[in-house]
């Protein structure tokens, strides 16, 4: 019998959602299903029995399979009774001629709202972020000693940086060996042994 419930209930969903396709209340249509699922199986069941009594033995002592058997048959020729012309008529009813099915909204998913949320600030897709403002509600003028950085941030930051002095060593004129401390190529050493000039190579 609770099988019998759920499938019910299922076909009786089944058929509301083919009528209400239609423009058309299914709640009528579900009711009368029900009404004749459970009502021509539960008439015809007892019919059934009845007769599986009277047919085994007058007396009520026949055998019991057949009273059961019988009472079974009775229970699904009821159901196809009662509730074959309801699902028959629900899924024959016509269209209703004024229906429109509902559209979705534009711009809104048809499957709900996403459950990450907004997208980042960097997804290329997303809208700008807003430029930054002072107090006063305008944009940052740029630095005069650096055009294009605003002004709050300072043009030191973006200077280069300052070069880091290396050792190298190097011949003077006479040919004796000078090792000095040097920040750029080029740069004029005096040998201090034969006070000839020598110049930094690149390397």
């Amino acid at each position: 019998m609770c099988c019998d419930l759920i499938f019910v209930i299922l076909v009786c969903k089944y058929v509301g959602e083919r009528v209400q396709e239609k423009g058309r209340n299914p709640m009528p249509y579900q009711i009368l299903l029900g009404a004749g699922w459970i009502g021509g199986g539960l008439i015809g069941g007892i019919i059934g029995f009845v007769l599986g009594i009277i047919v085994a033995d007058g007396n009520g002592n026949g055998d019991g399979d057949l009273v059961g058997l019988l009472a079974a048959i009775g229970y699904g020729l009821g159901i196809a009774c009662g509730a074959g012309p309801a699902y028959l008529l629900a899924m024959n009813v016509t269209r209703d001629p004024n229906y429109r099915p509902p559209q979705p909204v534009p711009g809104v998913s048809p499957y709900g709202p996403s459950p990450y949320g907004p997208p980042p600030a960097q997804n290329p897709f997303a809208n700008p972020a807003p430029s930054p403002t002072n107090s006063a509600g305008t944009l940052p003028s740029s630095s005069a000693a650096a055009p294009g950085i605003p002004s709050f941030l300072p043009s030191a930051a973006f200077a280069p940086a300052n070069p880091v002095p290396r050792r190298v060593q190097f011949y003077c004129p006479s040919g004796h060996i000078l090792e000095e401390w040097s920040t750029s190529v080029g740069e004029q050493r005096r040998c201090p042994h034969c006070n000839g000039v020598a110049t930094v190579p690149a390397s």
